[in-house]
Order: structure tokens, then sequence, then C-alpha cells
């Protein structure tokens, strides 16, 4: 339940992933977003990311039928459309001149259609009177790669070796060189009572975090939260702190332009990056990566996994335009680093941890990507690199 009280939603865990080979059967296709299909495929009804029987409207159906606001609600969506293969049950093949710019060309429409299911949602909720008094909050929980050359900012070549080698970088969670996959979709609005907590409407173009958003949640509605959660409130930003930059009122945009922020790659099982046909062969050597879990149905990582899985990760820290990348090597164990000073056409490959005394912005970096992320540096001196 990940702690709601109720989740309108396909059951998650093992089932959903074993299960999900029914999506194209004949009888799922007709019946799967239907009364009976919720009867006889609970998996795959109404809101699974199943290309090929995805209906945008059914979760909007489902969610005007089971949703209810009486009382004060906290109501987390959802919305997978902008996802790889970035087509859906009725989705109009767009037409193609480059078999290169076959991702871009999906995804175009993808986007466009999960706009207009997004305005059905908002209204669904103002019917039911969940916006008479409300904050919602849209954010993306990664961005997207789309195998195009724009997609990291360095020259994407070099012997195969090397960390930043690839021709192009596609998906998510798969790189931290690219920014596209890390930059988000985030925004605020009051509805109602609720709007003057926000106050009037601005574009912030500081950086922030999606960490930032539980403090801020918390601190506009006095929740008192007991655990200090991470990130900072943009109560201040929200407010106009940063409207006027020639007055003391814009100290506190500087200050957050200076913060370091962090992001990492996710764990990709050999035969799962995007656009790959999952094999018998590829499920069976991920599956050792896993194990059931007989109570709840979810796959869980084997413990005795989770260090390995952690030295096979990218890690990053970001302030403005320069970043320090901890990257595993491909074909050798251990990390390599990389520094780019938002300058360069590459990446710095770094032969000892940065001194503070002739580089103290890159030694910065460093120090912050330590203290974040440990077994990204473990071992890793100016003795040893």
């Amino acid at each position: 339940s990940y702690g709601f009280d109720r989740a309108i939603t396909p059951p998650m865990g093992a089932g959903d992933f074993l299960l999900g080979a029914i999506n194209d059967a004949p009888l799922a296709n007709v019946v799967v977003n239907t009364w009976l299909g919720a009867w006889l495929f609970p998996f795959s009804h109404a809101n699974r990311a199943a290309a090929t029987v995805y209906d945008p409207d059914s979760f909007v159906r489902r969610l005007e039928r089971e949703a209810d606001f009486d009382r004060p609600t906290f109501l987390a969506l959802h919305l997978t459309l902008a996802h790889w293969p970035y087509v859906w049950a009725d989705a109009t093949e767009p037409e193609i001149r480059d078999p290169k710019n076959w991702t871009a060309a999906h995804y175009r429409p993808a986007v466009r259609r999960v706009d207009r299911q997004f305005a059905d949602v908002l209204e669904v909720l103002r019917r039911k009177g969940a916006l008479d008094n409300a904050i919602v909050v849209v954010l993306s929980d990664h961005g997207e790669a789309l195998g195009q050359p724009g997609d990291s900012p360095f020259a994407m070549s070099g012997p195969a070796e090397d960390p930043f080698a690839w021709s192009t970088i596609t998906g998510h969670g798969t790189s931290v060189l690219s920014p596209h996959q890390y930059r988000v979709v985030l925004g605020l609005r009051g509805f109602g009572p609720a709007a003057r907590l926000l106050g009037p409407a601005r574009q912030v173009t500081v950086p922030v975090t999606l960490e930032d958003l539980a403090p801020t949640l918390d601190e506009l509605l006095g929740l008192r939260m007991r655990d200090r959660p991470d990130g900072r409130s943009l109560v201040p930003l929200l407010a106009g702190a940063q409207a006027a930059p020639t007055t003391q009122a814009a100290a506190p945009a500087s200050a957050w332009s200076e913060r370091i922020r962090f992001t990492e790659t996710e764990f990709n099982p050999r035969g799962f990056q995007p656009g790959e046909r999952q094999t018998g062969s590829a499920v069976q050597e991920a599956l050792k990566t896993f194990e059931l879990d007989r109570e709840t149905g979810r796959l869980n990582i084997r413990r005795n996994e989770r260090a390995k899985l952690l030295r096979q990760r990218q890690y990053a820290a970001i302030r403005g335009p320069r970043m320090i990348a901890a990257i595993p090597g491909n074909f050798t164990p251990g990390f390599r680093y990389l520094y780019v000073d938002g300058k360069a056409p590459f990446p710095r490959a770094l032969e000892a941890p940065p001194a503070a005394t002739t580089d103290p912005e890159a030694a910065e970096l460093w120090q912050a990507l330590a203290a974040r992320f440990p077994e990204a540096v473990a071992g890793w001196t100016a003795d040893r690199p």
C-alpha cells in the first residue's frame, strides 16, 4: 500500500511482472479496459503501462468511479504515457522519414496525449470538489533522452572503454552525463483558499530538486513532520524572494544557485536497456538478482547482491554547469572519475581527488559526492586512483 489508505491501481509485485505477458492476448485486447477486464485481468486493468492495451481514458473513468474526497486527502497519481515505447492502444503511427528519429517521433504525440489526460483528471477532481481548496503539484520522476545527438552536452565518441563513448544516450536512469535524463517538469498551483499559500504566479529559474517537495508541503500545510526530510522548503521562492534582482531580496536566489545537487542512475540488468526486446535468457539472468517476498508478492533485490549493484551505478554531484561523476568501468572493476567544468568539450578524467588549494570548486564537489555516495569513492585516494 506504500502507506496509502487506498490504492486505485493494478496490484504490484511478481504477478504484475509475470502475468504481464498476457497483455497482448486476444481476449485481453478486447476486454481489459472494461468492468469484466477489471475482474479477469486485475494486473493490467486501467493504469498499467502496457502499450498494447493502455487506454488513457480508462484510468480517468476508474478515478471518477472510485475516488472520493469526504475528508482532507493526499492523492498521488502516476500517468504513464510518456514512457517507452511511447504508444498506447489506439495511438496513430506517426510519419517517420528518418529511422533515427523514430523515438522522438513517437515521444511527441505521447506527451501531447498525456497532457490531454491530465486535463481530464483535473476536470474529474473539479467535479468531485477536490479542487475547492487544494495544492496541486505536477512533476515528472525523471527526464528522457531520445537517442538524439543533443541528449548529452559532450561529443559522444571515443574508444569503447570510455564512459562517454556511446554514439547516443537513450531512456532514463542510464547516464548522469545526460541532463535530459535528470531535468524534470515541476510546477505547483493552489486552488481555492490554498492559492493564497503560494503567492502570485511566477516562474522560478533557480535550480531545485524533488527532495525539496516534502519540506515545502510540510511548511505550507503546517504538518510538522516528525522526521526531518532532505531538501529545502521552496516557500521563500514561491513567496517571491527572488523577484527583485537589484535588491536584498535577491540574496536567497544566489544561495540556491550555489547549492550542490545529486543524481544517480538506476540498476539496469543486461538485456533490459531501453529499446531492447527482453529474451528468456536475459530474464533468467536478471532473476538471479531478485527474490520473491511470499507475503507481499513483491520482487526484492537479494541482500547479498545489493553492494555489487551499488558499484554498478553512476553517481554525480552537480553545481551549476560543474559536475563530478563517478562512472563504473565497463570492463574493469572500480570507478572512473570525471570533472565537468561546463566549458570544455569533454569531461576531464581525474587521476586523484581534487586538491582544495589548487582546484577548490572541484574539491568541494568531490567532498559532497563522497559524503552522499560513499560507496562511489571507497578506497580511492591520491595514492590509489
